[in-house]
């Protein structure tokens, strides 16, 4: 499972390179079909010392608690979210909320359709003290996937096989033993290598 770091610039509500770095970065690419590891950094600005080297300070988990969803921006009481992930954990530092956020859900598949891709918005709220603040409002498209369960197209002039005909038909590379038949008495032999490192061939009905 692939995963992401989010570091969130709570005061200018964008992502951001890093702590050290106020260089504003790219939301991960969001796939339908996916399911995607998050670690989030929520980052304060520094408001004394070297600005220049150390922009923000990381904000500790402690007391916090987040939800993040992708889905409209819209206003509407009710509307429904595409995708959501509400149960974070906080790592033992208290530096960052760690989840997966899943990607495969009815929702994405609706909103996407036949299309390729879908745009929607991507929220970070926090709630500390009983108050929620929202920290990151970014609009996100979520993209089509292009390995899906279903049929898959058979090429031209080819015929489609299951995987368990496959292993039944064919020979592999290592066995314990094989068929041999003569096609014009019908008389078979069963090939093996035996104990004794001696390939034997023993008549069969």
């Amino acid at each position: 499972m692939a995963q992401f770091d989010i570091y969130v610039d709570t005061y200018s509500s964008d992502v951001v390179t890093g702590p050290s770095n106020p260089t504003v970065a790219s939301l991960p690419k969001f796939v339908q079909g996916d399911t995607i590891s998050l670690r989030i950094y929520l980052l304060a600005r520094t408001t004394g010392g070297n600005i220049s080297s150390t922009p923000y300070t990381i904000i500790s988990t402690a007391g916090i608690a987040l939800k993040v969803a992708l889905g409209p921006k819209d206003g509407t009481a009710g509307s429904t979210l595409l995708t959501q992930q509400f149960t974070w954990t906080p790592d033992a530092s208290q530096q960052y909320f760690a989840a997966t956020l899943p990607l495969n859900t009815a929702g994405i598949t609706a909103a996407i359709g036949s299309a390729n891709s879908v745009s929607t918005w991507f929220e970070i709220e926090m709630t500390q003290g009983g108050f929620p603040t929202t920290v990151l409002q970014k609009q996100a498209d979520i993209q089509a996937e292009v390995i899906e369960t279903g049929v898959i197209a058979t090429p031209p002039g080819q015929t489609a096989i299951s995987a368990e005909e496959a292993y039944a038909v064919f020979l592999k590379r290592e066995n314990t033993g094989f068929f041999l038949k003569n096609e014009n008495t019908g008389h078979r032999v069963f090939v093996y290598l035996g104990d004794d490192d001696a390939v034997h061939m023993d008549p069969v009905a």
